[in-house]
């Protein structure tokens, strides 16, 4: 089942990535190709469940330092992956409307209700029993 996961206490989830310098784009099927990265880490506490690994959450007060252009590898880049967001994350059960690109509308991110003891009788394998 498909999960929205969303930081609780602010509006937006940057996450640190690496993007393709514009001047060593690609020409692919006639498209300039931009690419980037998400950076991962292992999954916190809230994310285990779902996945072993998670995208680096950028804290805001830590902008400057990923954002400074003094090289790869920099301390400042380390400074910036070694201290990520910690907030909790509010994660619920979306609807399988988010696995296609033609829905692009607000029921991707509607919570959906489940049928718990549905869900844990297919589980472990005892339906039918009472």
């Amino acid at each position: 089942m498909a999960k929205f996961v969303q930081a609780s206490t602010t509006t937006a989830m940057p996450l640190a990535q690496l993007i393709l310098n514009p001047k060593r784009t690609q020409l692919i099927w006639r498209r300039i190709q931009r690419r980037f990265t998400i950076i991962t880490r292992a999954a916190n506490a809230a994310v285990a469940p779902l996945h072993d690994r998670m995208p680096v959450i950028m804290a805001p007060n830590h902008f400057g330092w990923w954002l400074k252009n003094d090289g790869e590898r920099s301390e400042s880049h380390k400074m910036a992956l070694g201290h990520p967001l910690e907030e909790p994350l509010k994660i619920y059960p979306v609807s399988d409307l988010v696995n296609s690109p033609k829905t692009d509308d607000a029921r991707c991110i509607e919570p959906v209700r489940i049928d718990r003891d549905m869900f844990e009788r297919q589980w472990w394998g005892d339906e039918g029993k009472s």
